[in-house]
């Protein structure tokens, strides 16, 4: 997800070259599975940490690059708007104590990162939605990089028109639309990435789609958008309309969106994610490198 792209306009050839070399691959990951290939290794757990940058008045603070360059952090990366950033940790063991590692990494990078950040004139702050945001906060704010214009610029593309944001909260409601996915950048979280064995990752994926309802419920925490109360975790449909790719007028064909908590229950694999994703949606980058996939 990180890797930067080289660029950020492809052609028709590109995404043709693209789709077929995930299709080969679907059939490589199948075989793969099958022989047992990808089940060793212990379970681990990585975690991504996204993160706001924010001056003295707890206002967006646009200067993440010139913060990246100079807390000089590997695991530090920018983040989609330029008041973002993002701290990828090192993943650890499952057993033992995990999150405690966890947190003393997280609690020493935010000592360390924002002592750099108050020579700027900011700080870092862990937010799901930082409550103060403006609608004009996401005029031209977009990173620039090759990979978020490419990002921006295909996804309007398949879309067709700006992407349009209707929330509404028990007493007031946001509507905006924008010609960018720079609105999902009103979002910040931390994620775990919980990795096992290919043989156990049905029961393990199915386990969790029963927990997360339970899990978000309990940890809801961002109910303001633009000065509005919405939902008490408004991310979520945030996140689902600001990168809706999806064409408005596709008649009785109902696409799933790109963003969702899951479509259903594993029967077998995650190769059934990976195929259903190859099916369902067109590629957003579709760069191919020079390495040729593995025979099959």
């Amino acid at each position: 997800m990180g890797t930067e792209t080289g660029a950020h306009e492809f052609h028709d050839r590109n995404y043709l070259e693209f789709t077929a070399r995930m299709r080969n691959q679907l059939a490589l990951l199948r075989r793969r599975l099958d022989r047992g290939e990808l089940d060793n290794g212990t379970a681990s757990l990585g975690a991504e940490l996204e993160l706001y940058l924010v001056d003295a008045n707890a206002r967006p603070l646009p200067r993440n690059r010139e913060l990246l360059d100079r807390a000089n952090n590997p695991h530090l990366q920018l983040e989609l708007n330029r008041f973002n950033l993002e701290y990828n940790l090192p993943p650890v063991p499952c057993a033992g104590q995990p999150f405690s590692r966890f947190t003393a990494m997280v609690e020493n990078t935010l000592a360390e990162v924002n002592g750099v950040a108050a020579d700027l004139g900011g700080r870092l702050a862990a937010v799901g939605i930082l409550p103060g945001l403006r609608i004009e906060d996401f005029r031209d704010c977009m990173t620039d990089s090759p990979r978020y214009r490419a990002l921006a610029e295909n996804l309007r593309r398949i879309r067709g028109e700006p992407f349009h944001v209707h929330i509404r909260g028990l007493h007031e409601e946001v509507v905006a639309d924008c010609d960018d996915v720079s609105l999902e950048g009103a979002n910040s979280s931390w994620q775990l990435h919980l990795r096992v064995g290919a043989r156990e990752f049905a029961d393990w994926f199915n386990a969790i789609q029963l927990v997360t309802p339970l899990a978000l419920g309990m940890a809801g925490n961002s109910s303001l958008l633009f000065g509005k109360a919405l939902w008490e975790e408004t991310r979520v449909a945030l996140f689902r309309q600001s990168i809706d790719s999806r064409m408005p007028h596709l008649g009785r064909w109902h696409q799933p969106a790109r963003v969702s908590c899951g479509e259903g229950w594993l029967r077998r694999d995650a190769w059934e994610l990976f195929a259903s994703a190859v099916a369902l949606y067109p590629p957003i980058i579709p760069e191919c490198f020079d390495d040729p996939p593995e025979h099959l």
